[in-house]
């Protein structure tokens, strides 16, 4: 699934060039992509999302697309 186009300029840069498409965050910059990405697409802080995703009061999918992105990136730190 690619990044929203909006979601671009939280996604940190490559120091250098890869013969891949793989950007490797660390857990601080997956929270802060997640954080991001809540509050643009849910109006709700990453932490929220992740609360209420773990507690099965949000679903893991949507008519928006934020939902299925959100919880991919979620399950990133599972």
């Amino acid at each position: 699934m690619a990044l929203p186009q909006e979601l671009q300029d939280f996604v940190p840069s490559s120091p250098f060039e890869t013969e891949s498409d793989v950007i490797e965050l660390s857990e601080e910059e997956l929270h802060a992509l997640i954080d991001a990405s809540a509050r643009k697409g849910l109006g709700i802080t990453g932490e929220e999302y992740l609360r209420r995703l773990r507690q099965g009061a949000i679903e893991r999918t949507g008519p928006n697309g934020y939902l299925a992105y959100l919880s991919m990136l979620a399950s990133l730190l599972d």
